[in-house]
């Protein structure tokens, strides 16, 4: 490990002094969970008399804490939470969609200008009504479609709030946990990414609206024009907003790290002192 971090600045990879921090408690994870398999053999060993039984059930154990226990927990929280599939939120979407345009097309049916007989007032009230009830639907919806991806949001964050908590008793999945989390790759790398992604959709509905008057939801404002009109501008594509992901910083990934870090601590000590009774009453004879 120390060769490595002296090879990283060598090979051009330099790292500032959050991602040395973030390094270092990622290297203490390790020790500690060196440490917490350490302490669980010594305390196999002094409840056993023959090595090849410590053996035996140390083997077990590894193979129920590293291959077992992770993927039961995924398979009882799939079971025990049931979470909608995106082809049952996207054909709830489609079937409210075909709803709201029967509606419009029943506002649409009973629209009147008014009987002034200028064919360019007929035509802007026609846009204006179009516009407003393009508007409604639209926010209605973003509204529906913002109820359904939450409520299968919640669901599977509680999905895997019960996955990871009963996959935690395996030392393994602590350690993984800790280490994913403090490099910036665990399982809130997606939700960080999708928040950003959902703030930029906004920027660049707001940019294209102002330049194309063509919003996010692909309607289109028609402006009347008279021939003398100048014609829009081309878009430059520098003036494109910009996407940026904000990385992960020290303060964001440690909180949460610490809990996995504690669950180490904690099975080093439990099974410290159980070896430590077990070593007191262990018969030499």
């Amino acid at each position: 490990m120390l060769l490595g971090c002296v090879m990283l600045p060598l090979l051009g990879v330099p790292l500032s002094p959050d991602e040395w921090t973030r390094l270092a408690l990622i290297v203490a994870a390790g020790i500690l969970y060196f440490g917490a398999f350490l302490t669980i053999g010594i305390a196999v060993s002094a409840m056993t008399v023959r090595s090849s039984s410590a053996f035996l059930g140390l083997l077990v154990f590894w193979i129920f804490a590293v291959l077992i226990l992770p993927r039961s927990a995924i398979l009882i929280a799939g079971r025990a939470v049931d979470v909608p599939s995106l082809d049952d939120i996207n054909a709830k979407k489609f079937r409210y969609s075909e709803q709201l345009f029967a509606e419009d097309r029943q506002k649409m049916a009973g629209f009147t200008p008014s009987k002034s007989g200028d064919m360019r007032k007929m035509v802007e009230e026609f846009q204006k009504f179009m516009g407003a009830i393009g508007d409604e639907r639209q926010k209605k919806m973003d509204d529906f479609s913002g109820r359904l991806n939450e409520e299968r949001a919640n669901r599977q964050a509680v999905q895997s709030t019960v996955a990871l908590g009963i996959a935690r008793v395996s030392p393994s999945v602590s350690f993984s946990l800790a280490a994913t989390t403090l490099a910036g790759t665990s399982l809130s790398m997606k939700d960080r990414y999708l928040q950003a992604a959902r703030g930029y959709q906004q920027t660049f509905g707001k940019f294209m609206l102002d330049k194309t008057g063509m919003n996010s939801g692909g309607g289109m404002v028609f402006r009347i024009r008279t021939g003398d009109a100048e014609k829009p501008a081309p878009i430059d594509t520098h003036e494109l907003p910009a996407f940026v992901d904000r990385p992960a910083m020290l303060a964001d990934v440690l909180p949460p790290a610490l809990t996995d870090l504690a669950l180490l601590a904690l099975c080093i000590m439990v099974f410290f002192a159980v070896a430590h009774a077990a070593f007191r009453r262990y018969d030499l004879r």
